[in-house]
């Protein structure tokens, strides 16, 4: 079965995430976007000619980017594209398909969301790929599951499983080893964080809790007989919908516990007194790896990635005097956590 519509590579803004497609228009024709370093990379093995046919051949091949939008947004336009030929053709034409695009006029067009624009250091629209990085940090964790376990499996992570790989590129084994342990050692973290905080949730007066609920069901079965009981009913249930309300531990109090935590925790202690010694050496160095880690998960929201906010599983509360105050989350206690519910908001 053959596809007779166009293809075009997806990419995404840089700053705001929004996906686009991108195509190139070439003589009249709306194509996949050709690379400039594709088209210059045997240019040295190629004879200089005094003549302009060189001079025409390059305008023949020269492409304007164009960005294929999925709505109407700023600086966009409305064309045509015939689905055979994918010539650009004037909207609304018989065989042709209506397309919503953002032209370049000679440079890099700019981000028809947030209106940004790509400088010589930057690319603004970077395109959906899956590099060595990404295929590394997904397959090692099935292929540990295959490895044989080390003579003392109880005393290392995953059980002291181990696995060479080989890459040609010093730099990006260097790049990825580190990315390896900072994400193993923001999985944990998270995990450990979400549950403490679930935990400190649950530490209500339970007896309260059912004692309510069963006050509120014998006055449901009076409420027919005596109407003037409605109103302590609803006072009854606003009771207990502030009992059951989680309850957001402050941030001292989830580093002192966080730092208390099992083996894994201790091991990334160890790491990081045998790397930094003069701050993690001491006996105080527990506690401040606590606090860094909850800095680094909360301290401020990534622009593409995720953290234990933006994905809805716990809440950053900020306390009245935080607000006034205005000083950093870090330094005092006025930062809180809380099981995220719906409608929390932070």
């Amino acid at each position: 079965m053959r596809l007779r519509r166009p293809v075009y590579e997806a990419a995404f803004c840089d700053d705001c995430g929004h996906v686009y497609l991108m195509a190139g228009d070439r003589n009249g024709h709306l194509l996949h976007l050709q690379p400039q370093a594709l088209l210059d990379e045997f240019e040295l093995d190629v004879e200089q000619d005094s003549g302009g046919d060189d001079e025409e051949q390059e305008e023949a091949n020269r492409q304007f980017k164009l960005l294929v939008c999925n709505q109407p947004l700023h600086g966009t336009s409305r064309i045509g594209v015939d689905k055979l030929s994918r010539r650009i053709v004037t909207p609304g034409a018989e065989a042709a398909l209506d397309v919503i695009v953002a032209e370049s006029h000679g440079n890099s067009p700019p981000c028809p969301d947030c209106r940004a624009t790509s400088n010589r250091t930057r690319p603004l629209f970077i395109p959906f790929r899956l590099g060595a990085p990404f295929m590394v940090t997904n397959l090692l964790p099935s292929l540990l599951e295959f490895a044989p376990d080390s003579d003392s499996p109880a005393k290392h992570p995953y059980r002291g499983r181990r696995l060479l790989a080989f890459n040609d590129s010093r730099q990006g084994t260097a790049r990825m080893a580190g990315k390896l342990q900072q994400d193993a050692e923001r999985n944990r973290v998270r995990g450990l964080v979400y549950h403490l905080a679930l935990q400190h949730s649950r530490e209500g007066d339970q007896s309260e809790i059912e004692s309510t609920r069963s006050l509120i069901q014998q006055l449901e079965f009076l409420v027919d007989e005596n109407p003037a009981l409605a109103d302590t009913i609803a006072k009854q249930r606003a009771k207990l919908t502030q009992l059951i309300q989680p309850r957001p531990i402050d941030f001292n109090t989830l580093a002192l516990r966080l730092s208390q935590q099992s083996q894994d925790f201790n091991r990334m202690v160890e790491t990081y007194r045998r790397n930094v010694p003069e701050v993690f050496g001491d006996g105080g160095g527990v506690l401040e790896l606590a606090r860094m880690f909850l800095m680094r998960e909360f301290g401020r929201r990534p622009k593409r990635l995720n953290n234990l906010e933006s994905m809805g599983l716990v809440a950053v509360v900020y306390t009245p005097a935080w607000r006034e105050s205005r000083i950093c989350p870090g330094s005092s206690h006025k930062i809180r956590i809380s099981p995220s519910t719906n409608g929390a908001s932070s």
